[in-house]
């Protein structure tokens, strides 16, 4: 989730993170304010501009601004979103999950 923090952050309009799980760890803030140096900027969130809060802090816990920012917990196949909907696809961490990654 920290690429779609950073992805908004240069611009993007919405970044759709798409998984089969949802790791805990993923809402904990301290990897997000480290990766945006947010302890030199304001500790309780990080903005595009003054009107734009793309992520918060609360009791040490992320929170995405559901507006830039969506998790879908399925798999990256099927997403549910419109064909021809997204503009670029990110993906990290896949290729080592994929039994026959040559034939898909």
């Amino acid at each position: 989730m920290i690429p779609a923090a950073l992805y908004i952050s240069a611009g993007a309009k919405h970044y759709y993170c798409v998984d089969i799980f949802e790791h805990p760890a993923i809402r904990d803030a301290l990897p997000y304010r480290t990766a945006f140096d947010l302890a030199k900027l304001d500790a309780d969130y990080f903005v595009r501009d003054a009107n734009e809060i793309i992520l918060k802090e609360e009791a040490g816990k992320a929170v995405l601004n559901p507006d830039y920012i969506t998790f879908l917990k399925r798999e990256s196949f099927d997403t549910g979103l419109p064909d021809a909907s997204v503009d670029y696809v990110f993906s990290m961490a896949t290729i080592e999950h994929l039994n026959d990654p040559l034939n898909r």
